[in-house]
């Protein structure tokens, strides 16, 4: 591939800084290689599949994603980026190890041990959609899921709220939250008496896992689709096929009106990818 011109500058807050000479206070600086969207340090077929993502328009992306995804530097995330990623990721071309120095925090990033999570009414940038799955993901773990469990519940938030986002309502309706609820009080009012803010990441996830549990009402084998069904305890323990575990949640939790199943597990996927990386 022809050379690629360096770009050092992701933002116009960082070219300020930078022509200032100065680090913001508790700013965290990570190398990250072209190409390499889930920044895990390698080069996969996951990061090809965001760029192309991004391309049609279903990922909301930041400007990092843009340095890094925007592989022949046009100016715009194209199929024809997320081809040369792929290409790299199966051994057909080589980016020549080119990266970028980039502040982690100023594109929202997390490295804040006291971390509650992201929120907005809008949408996400990518930074802030791992950063938050990386927070559902311990907060689950130490309830006891697995990993396939939990990946296959990002799945499923991915799809509901765009980007992992706990304080996203849905456009044309009032479902709200990481797994759109509807109605939304069945949230709000568990939030208002535990003390949680409504756009709280971590009242959801709280509330989700205890929403599942027998006798509340909520996790129920559907009528449609029996054959996937787990009781709420072999679920969350489960290592069961992630696109299973995927439609499994789909079904006895969600119930929506048009699953978009391959939707929901090719973003499980992803995750599953990502934490396995």
């Amino acid at each position: 591939m022809k050379k690629r011109k360096q770009r050092f500058i992701a933002t116009l807050t960082a070219a300020v800084i930078a022509a200032l000479c100065i680090i913001p206070a508790g700013a965290v600086q990570q190398q990250i290689l072209l190409g390499d969207a889930n920044r895990n340090g390698k080069i996969e077929a996951g990061d090809a599949r965001f760029a192309l993502r991004c391309a049609v328009g279903l990922e909301i992306y930041g400007a990092i994603d843009m340095l890094i995804c925007d592989v022949d530097d046009n100016g715009y995330i194209q199929a024809e980026d997320a081809r040369e990623i792929l290409r790299v990721a199966v051994g057909l071309d080589s980016f020549n190890g080119v990266s970028y120095t980039v502040d982690v925090e100023e594109q929202g990033g997390n490295t804040d041990p006291a971390f509650t999570g992201y929120a907005s009414p809008t949408s996400l940038t990518w930074a802030q959609t791992v950063a938050n799955a990386e927070l559902i993901y311990s907060l689950l773990s130490q309830l006891g899921w697995s990993r396939n469990a939990i990946c296959a519940v990002l799945g499923n938030m991915h799809h509901e709220s765009g980007t992992i986002n706990p304080g996203i309502q849905q456009t044309y309706g009032t479902a709200y939250g990481l797994v759109q609820w509807d109605p939304p009080s069945q949230y709000l009012d568990w939030a208002s008496a535990n003390g949680y803010a409504a756009d709280s990441l971590i009242g959801q996830v709280y509330y989700l896992n205890e929403s599942m549990k027998p006798g509340k009402g909520n996790w129920f084998s559907s009528s449609r689709h029996p054959e996937y069904y787990e009781t709420y305890s072999d679920f969350i323990a489960s290592e069961k096929d992630v696109d299973y575990l995927t439609c499994v949640f789909l079904y006895c939790y969600e119930r929506p009106g048009i699953a978009h199943e391959a939707r929901r597990i090719e973003h499980a996927r992803d995750w599953l990818a990502y934490f396995s990386g």
